[in-house]
């Protein structure tokens, strides 16, 4: 059932839940129309509207470059630049703004996955269970449902 967190408390009972999806896991990038799945080795995956991995003073790929050229030989893949960039790292950190629902997820090489909220309205990433496809967190402008 989905909640809307709305005080420190509940947030850091959420984050906790969040957590334990999701730290030691590895991700991988599949791109179907636009749409974006982050899957995990355990049981969760995470959709996500755009995302960018940044690493040490730069962004790596972002879910905008996926088949831009950019000037390039060839168009860029992000879903493969996302797994080769982080090359089974495993996740070591979660956070989750409590103003603006942003997701961040830090991988134990250094890299950062970031998820922000593009709306004041709309949901930008949600995180769901694979063996049912059920929904568990949601993030959204005030936090995370």
């Amino acid at each position: 059932m989905l909640r809307r967190v709305v005080d420190k408390a509940r947030h850091a009972i959420a984050l906790r839940e969040l957590e334990a999806l999701l730290i030691g896991r590895t991700l991988t990038a599949r791109e179907t129309e636009g749409q974006w799945n982050l899957i995990s080795d355990g049981e969760a995956y995470i959709h996500a509207w755009s995302w960018r991995l940044v690493g040490d003073n730069h962004i790596v790929v972002a879910s905008e470059d996926h088949e831009h050229r950019f000037g390039l030989p060839k168009p860029i893949n992000a879903v493969e630049k996302f797994n080769t960039a982080l090359g089974g790292e495993p996740v070591a950190r979660v956070e989750v703004s409590s103003i603006t629902g942003d997701l961040a997820i830090l991988f134990s090489g250094g890299i950062r996955l970031e998820i922000p909220t593009r709306s004041s309205g709309y949901e930008s990433w949600s995180v769901g269970r694979k063996e049912d496809f059920s929904t568990l967190f949601v993030g959204a402008n005030g936090g995370f449902l």
